[in-house]
This record gives structure tokens, C-alpha cells and sequence, in this order.
């Protein structure tokens, strides 16, 4: 019987990955697949939605309420997820040509994809649920193993290669990402932010040193007018002529020169330092003062440690 079948070879895949994500389709049978299997979890979902809201709101919100979680799950089930399930498949199947690790067509990827997302689907009807979005959780989870499993079935490789397959894009996406972060200095005016916020309320919080690789700093002091941190280097060798300077706010300066520095000269791999930067001229903020250190050496300039100190 329709949709019956489906759902009893959605179980199937869900409880036994291994043996039952063999059989190959097409690309529209296994998008036919998708849809018969989401028709009664979609059912449920829009039944929970119109029936959850209402023990948290009254009035002309709960019909509001309803009618979004509605539109919402029928959106995600009917054209979000099956996009998505098209965009990775094509993600993996294209690491999987790289890495010379996929010898079937798109349509066998696509198809382990689908299988790899049967554990969401049959249990998206929980979302509308208080603390099912929680719940799902473990759901997913499976379905990542369902989905490794099943690329491997279809592509006839082992499953530690498809697992290969999955995890590049993703970690390559969270580089990119963190990576745009880093160079608009979101991570550096966030951290600053936070500390300066903190300042209000206590010293202790108002003070903090972060450094980058491989420098370490500690014990940022601001008194009369100077800045001084402890700084140490771990580059594995003695770095000669280094020159350190102090950077106000999230700037990223292509040299030390007008900005106040503290010469080093030779500095031995492992020892610290106590640099002293003269900031008598540079503003604060109700007492803080804010910013970079950079070492300046062999030509190039690296970022040594974010800083925050509050006039003592």
C-alpha cells in the first residue's frame, strides 16, 4: 500500500542503515521516496502545531502561532529540505569525484542522501512539541551515521571514506566562515566588547590579555600614561631585531611605525619580556584602553596579543 510501504522501508533504514540503504534509484524515485515518506509526518506536525500553541497563548496570537508553525513545517518539508538534500548531495558528490572515492553517478548520491535524512523526517512532527527540538537532536545524530552508511552502500566504498566525504565540506565551510570572522575582527571587538561591559562591575574582568600563535602574554598594566605586558615567544627559534607595538582598537597596521613601540632586539625562543608601550596620547574608555600588540620583525608584522587594561 502507498505511503504504508514507505513508511515500514523508512524503519527499515532508520533501524538497519547497514543492509537497508543498498537499493539504488533514480533521482525522482528517490525524491518520490522523500515525499510519500513526509506525507504522515507532516500530517502530525500540522495537527501538534495547531494544537501545542494553545496551552502557552491566548487569544488571536494562538491562531497566529499556529498558522506559522503550519506554514512553516510545510515550507521546510516540502521545499527547504528537498533543496538542501539536491545542494549536498551535489557537495558530496563532488569530494567524492576528488578524492576518487565515488565511481556510481549523482543519482546514487542523492539517494544515500535521502536515505541519510529518513530519521529527521519521520520525526519532524516533534518540533512543534516543547522540547522536541532537543529530542530531534538525537535524531540527527543517527542520521549522520545513516547517511555515512548509506553513501557508502551506494558509492561502493567503505564507510570511513564516505565518512572523509561528509566531514570535508562542513570543515571547509567552518573555515571559510571563521575565516571572514577572524578578517573583519569580529572575534577581536566581541572579545573586547565583552570585557569592556564587564568593567562596570568589576576591576577583575576589566583587565585581560589574549594572545595568538606563538606568543603568550599576561599582566597587562595601565598606570601615568603606560601600557606594560608581559609577552613571551614560542617560534621554536631566537627571532632577531623585533620591534613591538601597541595597536588602539581592531586596526590591523601593515608596520609599528607611528604607533608607540617598545625595540626588543634579539629575543631567545621560550624567554618573556615586560614591554612597556607609552599611551599617554591615546583616548580611552571610562578608564579602559583597548587594542593590539604586534611584533615587527624579519619583514613582516604578526599579531601578538589582544589587550584590554584599565588605568590603575
Amino acid at each position: 500500500m502507498i505511503i504504508v510501504d514507505e513508511l515500514k522501508e523508512g524503519f527499515n533504514i532508520m533501524l538497519h542503515p547497514k543492509s537497508a540503504t543498498q537499493k539504488e534509484r533514480k533521482i525522482g524515485e528517490a525524491l518520490a521516496f522523500y515525499y510519500k515518506l513526509s506525507i504522515i509526518p507532516l500530517i502530525l506536525d500540522i495537527i501538534l502545531a495547531l494544537a501545542v500553541p494553545s496551552a502557552s497563548a491566548t487569544g488571536l496570537f494562538t491562531g497566529f502561532l499556529s498558522g506559522l508553525l503550519v506554514i512553516g513545517g510545510i515550507l521546510a518539508l516540502l521545499v527547504v529540505i528537498p533543496i538542501s538534500l539536491f545542494v549536498t548531495a551535489f557537495l558530496y558528490h563532488i569530494f567524492g569525484k576528488l578524492f576518487k572515492v565515488f565511481s556510481n553517478p549523482y543519482s546514487n548520491t542523492f539517494t544515500a542522501t535521502v536515505y541519510g535524512i529518513v530519521p529527521t523526517i519521520l520525526f519532524y512532527w516533534l518540533s512543534p512539541i516543547p522540547l522536541g527540538s532537543f529530542v530531534l537532536i538525537i535524531f540527527e545524530i543517527w542520521a549522520f551515521i545513516v547517511t555515512i552508511l548509506a553513501l557508502a552502500n551506494q558509492q561502493k566504498t567503505s564507510a570511513l571514506k564516505a565518512f572523509a566525504v561528509i566531514i570535508t565540506p562542513i570543515v571547509i565551510i567552518l573555515l571559510i566562515v571563521a575565516g571572514a570572522l577572524f578578517s573583519l575582527g569580529l572575534f577581536s571587538s566581541s572579545l573586547m566588547s565583552s570585557s569592556a561591559s564587564s568593567s562596570n562591575s568589576s576591576n577583575i574582568f576589566s583587565t585581560s590579555c589574549i594572545s595568538g600563535v606563538p606568543f603568550s602574554c599576561s599582566t597587562p598594566i595601565l598606570r601615568s600614561g603606560t601600557l606594560s605586558v608581559v609577552l613571551g615567544q614560542y617560534t621554536g627559534t631566537s627571532i632577531n631585531n623585533v620591534t613591538l607595538c601597541f595597536v588602539p582598537g581592531t586596526a590591523t597596521p601593515s608596520s609599528c611605525s607611528g604607533y608607540p613601540s617598545y625595540y626588543v632586539g634579539n629575543w631567545p625562543n621560550g624567554q618573556t619580556i615586560n614591554a612597556a608601550f607609552s599611551v599617554s596620547g591615546i583616548p580611552t574608555t571610562y578608564g579602559e584602553l583597548s587594542g593590539r600588540i604586534f611584533a615587527s620583525y624579519g619583514g613582516s608584522i604578526i599579531e601578538a596579543a589582544a589587550v584590554i587594561a584599565k588605568a590603575t
